[in-house]
């Protein structure tokens, strides 16, 4: 099932519990910035009944307060130096309206102009490039998880009966997805030297597939946000796509292993699924052969297997979806105690018939005979009897489910 990606932005650092700051809301005296680079920043932020307007800063653990000035006729002006070459920065009168920039060495005066009302997204920055590109990126995220989420809430709000219109909202968030992921593609591309891709960390969600992207991100925080709470970040999922990348070439090697541990078993692609035939529930043996004549999903699984009950709620859409066009499932259980493998029966909805199990786990005889070294593993097979599909999951089973009916 396609999940949704939520949106992680800077903004999210700030909450009231985590902000560092003076009892008073003053000025916090006991940063320890030394005075290098002094910045003017402007701040007219018309329509705000606030009283403070304040300076955050972002980098640590928590947020840190900088500054706080009383309104005066809505315009305000903060006098800082910063310590780093590019300092990550917001303002406003609270953390729910405050508006993200940068201040980088070079660019000294700094001018942000808005409507409180309109915050924190519709506003005006001028003598910081970066800044802009900041709220050029957040314009156009915003714009793609807006129409995410209203998917989300038509899906939400969905019977689960109403498949087509589903699976057409499906297809429509992932294509928005494609769109907005070609954007930040380009956005990282275009901007490999800028502090700005700062944001595009948050938006990277698989760490693999995107890692070359990734290292482009990981250059630019080194520059400007080293020994920052963003550094020790991006290095952590740089780390996390490189151990991703040695299990999947585990994986792989396993499943070249097991394929050719099926092959000389006789078991491959277009060749007669080898016969089953056990105890259900009932004590009654259930043949797979009986089954010839429909589609079916030979599926390894058990009632402590993770994966396979993370899986389970597909497998019964898929049941739901396909039962009426001649499919059907044939679930093999590796469990050893028959409660438990009729309690998850029950539990996960598992509405076919053909639930069978010799409760030997990993010793199972039917295990043995398909070469089971992990779970869940699937084999689909056509009309005559003959597998069409070793190993297949999610949205690549449905896809092939379709091709052979």
């Amino acid at each position: 099932m396609y999940k949704f990606f939520v949106i992680i932005s800077c903004l999210i650092f700030i909450s009231c519990n985590n902000i560092i700051e003076s009892e008073n809301n003053a000025v916090s005296d006991n940063l320890e910035v030394p005075v290098l680079e002094s910045f003017n920043i402007t701040v007219d932020i018309k329509n705000d009944t606030n009283e403070y307007c304040y300076l955050y800063l972002f980098g640590q653990e928590k947020p840190v307060v900088l500054d706080s000035i009383k309104y005066i006729d809505s315009k305000i002006i903060f006098k800082r130096a910063f310590k780093n070459e590019c300092s990550l920065l917001s303002v406003g009168s609270s953390p729910e309206k405050s508006i993200i920039f940068l201040a980088q060495y070079g660019e000294y005066d700094i001018s942000i102009s808005a409507d409180y009302n309109n915050l924190p997204l519709n506003y005006n920055i001028e003598g910081s490039n970066s800044s802009k590109l900041i709220k050029q990126y957040n314009t156009k995220r915003n714009e793609f998880y807006k129409k995410v989420n209203g998917i989300q809430s038509e899906l939400t709000s969905l019977a689960k009966t109403d498949l087509i219109k589903r699976e057409a909202l499906i297809s429509k968030a992932q294509k928005l997805k494609g769109i907005f992921d070609e954007y930040k593609f380009q956005f990282i591309d275009l901007n490999s030297n800028s502090p700005a891709l700062l944001l595009a960390l948050y938006d990277i969600s698989d760490y693999v597939a995107e890692l070359d992207k990734l290292r482009i991100v990981e250059k630019a925080i080194k520059k400007y946000f080293a020994n920052t709470i963003f550094h020790k970040e991006v290095s952590m999922r740089i780390e996390q796509a490189i151990q991703q990348e040695k299990a999947v070439q585990q994986q792989q090697q396993m499943l070249k292993q097991q394929e050719m541990e099926l092959s000389s078993a006789g078991i491959s692609v277009g060749k007669p699924a080898p016969e089953l035939n056990f105890p259900d529930k009932n004590g009654k043996n259930i043949a797979l052969s009986s089954l010839k004549g429909k589609v079916v999903l030979l599926d390894f699984w058990a009632s402590w297997c993770g994966p396979c009950r993370k899986e389970n709620p597909f497998v019964v859409e898929l049941y739901n979806k396909y039962k009426d066009k001649g499919f059907t499932i044939y679930s093999f259980s590796l469990d050893n105690d028959k409660n438990k493998w009729l309690q998850a029966i029950q539990q996960d909805n598992l509405l076919w018939k053909n639930h069978v199990s010799d409760l030997m786990g990993w010793n199972s005889q039917g295990a043995a005979k398909y070469k089971i070294r992990s779970i869940p593993q699937t084999f689909l097979i056509d009309r005559q009897g003959n597998i069409s599909a070793i190993g297949l999951r999610g949205e690549e089973l449905e896809r092939k489910l379709i091709e052979i009916m």
